[in-house]
């Protein structure tokens, strides 16, 4: 990839999470605990055009909650109930978004993991192939990923989602 590319992705990628600071109203943007809600979801699957089946497959995947964090082995952290992992915060602190907003804001963090699954969607141009790669650039980690989130698709129960990812 040449450096104009990396640049034009870049500027791109800044412009992209603009748009999320957009779509959350002032309510939403509180850095207090606030619930993920049916509202939020919808809003960010009608916003950056995915289908909210692969949403939900993320949030049952990723069994993050509200208010959570969890350490990974290489040193990094998920946050929220779409698991948005601490690699993603240098971009999303210079646009105001913080670790804590991050983690303790049910719309912000589905809107930014919304975002994401988009950015990967454009990547792969394939529905499953993008919540594998939302998880992992790793081929193998991938495949073991999607494997549990096509079972878990299987038995989904959205209701029950919902009140999990809230602490409920």
């Amino acid at each position: 990839m040449t450096k104009s590319s990396k640049q034009v992705r870049a500027t791109l990628l800044i412009f992209i999470l603009v748009l999320i600071i957009s779509v959350l109203d002032t309510e939403m943007a509180v850095a207090d605990k606030s619930d993920l809600s049916w509202r939020c979801l919808v809003e960010s699957s009608l916003r950056f055009q995915v289908p909210l089946s692969l949403i939900f497959m993320i949030l049952d995947t990723e069994q993050g909650r509200v208010g959570k964090s969890a350490e990974n082995k290489n040193g990094t952290s998920d946050y929220g109930p779409m698991q948005i992992n601490s690699i993603w915060l240098p971009k999303l602190s210079a646009l105001g978004i913080s670790e804590e907003l991050l983690k303790d804001n049910g719309c912000v963090n589905a809107a930014v993991g919304t975002w994401l699954l988009r950015y990967h969607l454009r990547e792969t141009g394939d529905p499953l192939m993008a919540v594998s790669r939302y998880h992992s650039r790793n081929q193998k980690r991938q495949t073991k990923y999607l494997r549990s989130a096509l079972k878990r698709a299987e038995s989904m129960n959205i209701d029950k989602i919902i009140r999990r990812a809230n602490g409920k």
